[in-house]
């Protein structure tokens, strides 16, 4: 006779009298994500942690005495800062706050914009109109040494060995071969208004306007755009960051962080964090899972299968 098995996904529990079995399940759980918010205003240049989903604080205070703070990334545990006020990018534990290093990266010219991607660090220098290219691990110089950027760098978005600069100086997107420092198009996207922020998802590129409160979307092949007035009605946005679907903006101007959806605009928390002073830029801390123990026990357990 046939019989069916049971799935390897169920949870069976059958009597079994009165003897005490007690089963220990490890469970992966994950830690909520944490955002990092860089402000930079007199009243407060630090970075602090809050909960992605909620916005609750968790430590407002995670570093603070920057030196008019330009922009932020995080590599691992690492977090460097853009710091204009002194030309030089620290390097600070992301996790307690503690300083690593005073100068990772130092003696730049204007320190605006920051990014990392594919373990380089690019930092602009020069009065804004170079980029400086270095070893995310060593603070080394890395080849090439620099290429030519926008002029006054804030955002900086890649994708394959493309880097994509936001010049907040002028009206334009640049778009350049970080590996060759060759300039592929200096007029990649054009009637911007103030272009602050960048983030890519696949084949998009956002852009934020800090000059007229608009965040739009572009083909990041062409340039071409897509919903140029994707979000609208922003108080001067500057840093952008995606986390699959969702969208945070730092509106600079008021002091808030707000949460959108990245296909549609439309908003999930458009005040998920409120109380800032000029908000600058964001990054995202996503916890691995740890496990966590499950105790099941009683006389009445006989077999214990995983259920779906």
């Amino acid at each position: 006779m046939k019989t069916s098995r049971p799935s390897p996904s169920r949870l069976i529990l059958a009597a079994s009298g009165a003897a005490l079995c007690v089963f220990t399940v490890l469970l992966p759980v994950r830690a909520p994500a944490q955002l990092y918010v860089l402000e930079n205003n007199a009243t407060a240049r630090r970075v602090g942690t809050y909960g992605a989903t909620t916005g609750v604080p968790i430590n407002p205070n995670l570093i603070t005495g920057l030196a008019a703070p330009q922009g932020m990334v995080i590599s691992g545990n690492n977090l460097f800062v853009a710091n204009r006020g002194t030309l030089t990018v620290p390097e600070y534990d992301a996790t307690t706050g503690a300083l690593i290093s005073s100068s990772f990266v130092g003696g730049q010219g204007t320190m605006n914009g920051i990014g990392l991607f594919a373990g380089r660090l690019f930092v602009e220098k020069s009065n804004g109109a170079v980029v400086g290219e270095y070893d995310a691990m060593t603070g080394a110089a890395a080849t090439p040494a620099s290429f030519n950027g926008a002029f006054g760098i804030r955002g900086l978005a890649f994708t394959g060995t493309t880097v994509f600069m936001a010049g907040s100086a002028g009206s334009s997107v640049l778009a350049a071969d970080f590996i060759t420092g060759v300039t592929m198009n200096a007029n990649f996207i054009t009637g911007l208004s103030s272009p602050w922020g960048l983030a890519i998802s696949g084949n998009t590129l956002f852009v934020s306007n800090s000059g007229s409160g608009i965040v739009g979307t572009y083909n990041a092949t062409t340039g071409a755009p897509l919903l140029p007035n994707l979000i609208t009605g922003l108080s001067a946005p500057h840093g952008l960051l995606l986390d699959g679907n969702d969208l945070y903006v730092a509106n600079f101007g008021s002091g808030i962080v707000g949460e959108y959806n990245a296909t549609t605009g439309a908003p999930i928390n458009a005040s998920l964090i409120t109380g800032l002073n000029g908000p600058e830029a964001l990054a995202i801390v996503v916890p691995e899972p740890c496990s966590a123990v499950l105790l099941l026990g009683g006389g009445a357990l006989l077999a214990l299968r995983r259920r779906s």
